[in-house]
C-alpha cells in the first residue's frame, strides 16, 4: 500500500507542476495583449518570444531528437542481429540533419497555414 500512496504522491504532484506551467504559459502569453504600446514595440515582444522559442529548439529539443534517432536505430540493430560497435552509426548522421528540417519545416508550413486562413476570415 504504501507504494500506490507514493505513486499518488508523484502523480498528484506531476499534476500541480503541470497546472503551474499551464497557468505560467496562458499568463505570459497574455500579457502582452494587455499592454497599450506601439506597434514597434509590440513587434520587439513578438521577436523575443520567437528567439525564446528558437533557442529552446536549440537547446532542448535538438539534442532529445538526436538522442531518440539514436537510440531507434541502435534498437533497430539489436532487433536485426547486427553488432551495435559504433556510438553513432553512420547511417542515422545521414538523415538526422533531414528529419530535423523536415520537422522544422512541417511546423512552418502549419503555422503559415493558419495565418493565412485567419487572414482571410478577418478580411471576410
Amino acid at each position: 500500500t504504501r507504494v500506490k500512496a507514493n505513486s499518488m504522491d508523484d502523480i498528484f504532484e506531476a499534476f500541480l507542476i503541470l497546472l503551474g506551467l499551464a497557468a505560467g504559459t496562458f499568463i505570459c502569453g497574455y500579457l502582452p495583449s494587455c499592454i497599450n504600446a506601439s506597434p514597434r514595440v509590440m513587434n520587439l515582444i513578438a521577436i523575443f518570444g520567437g528567439g525564446t522559442i528558437i533557442g529552446a529548439a536549440i537547446i532542448v529539443i535538438l539534442p532529445e531528437c538526436c538522442g531518440i534517432m539514436i537510440n531507434t536505430q541502435h534498437k533497430i540493430d539489436e532487433l536485426e542481429g547486427k553488432p551495435v560497435t559504433e556510438v553513432v552509426n553512420h547511417d542515422i548522421m545521414r538523415v538526422i540533419g533531414g528529419g530535423i528540417i523536415l520537422g522544422f519545416s512541417l511546423m512552418l508550413a502549419i503555422d503559415e497555414t493558419f495565418k493565412i486562413i485567419q487572414s482571410k476570415q478577418t478580411a471576410l
